[in-house]
């Protein structure tokens, strides 16, 4: 039996490893390892936000300024009960750019405004006061209000259900560099 006992000592030292860390160094590698791990995760991290930020910034950087035009025009109703001629009205216009840039201006009384614009196309929308634009984004009015301007001969309210009238060009208009007039953004009354 020695030489079994012999034989299986000399296989444990045969399969033993030559070289084996004490547990707490091994601890403190680990740890080492990981924080350089972390360091480099944090420096990735930081250069892609420092990047984007960059990329941000030239995507935003304005380019040559913008050169505006004049744009002129009337708001008008037309139709309504015994189709009435058509007559400027005070309100709202707004010009909507192909890139979602939206120009608002203020009719007078006659329904005459004045606004400035770079050239380019848009789609002309309005509405007569007493009725308020939905959001810039939409094409249309929306629904009654009342509009107070200091005078109570001002005040213009129109029932619950009342419908707003839709108020726009017969057709995009394109603005060229040397400006537009007599632009007619139309209310059909109904």
């Amino acid at each position: 039996m020695a030489d079994l006992e012999t034989l299986l000592a000399a296989e444990a030292d045969r399969q033993r490893p030559a070289h084996r860390p004490p547990f707490a160094d091994l601890v403190r590698s680990r740890r080492r390892r990981d924080r350089l791990l972390v360091g480099a995760l944090v420096v990735v991290a930081l250069a892609a936000a420092g990047g984007s930020t960059v990329l941000r910034k030239e995507r935003t950087a304005p380019s040559a300024p913008s050169v505006v035009v004049p744009v002129t025009g009337v708001l008008l109703e037309v139709g309504g009960p015994g189709d009435i001629p058509p007559r400027g009205v005070a309100g709202t216009v707004r010009l909507r750019a192909a890139d979602g840039t939206v120009t608002e201006a203020v009719a007078a009384t006659g329904g005459r405004f004045n606004l400035s614009v770079p050239p380019g196309r848009y789609i002309a929308t309005g509405a007569p006061r007493g009725y308020v634009l939905n959001d810039p984004s939409s094409e249309f009015v929306g629904g009654p209000s009342d509009v107070r301007t200091g005078s109570s001969s001002d005040v213009v309210t129109f029932p619950d259900n009342a419908r707003p009238p839709m108020c726009a060009a017969d057709a995009p208009i394109a603005v060229p560099s040397g400006g537009l007039d007599d632009v007619q953004v139309i209310c059909q009354i109904r």
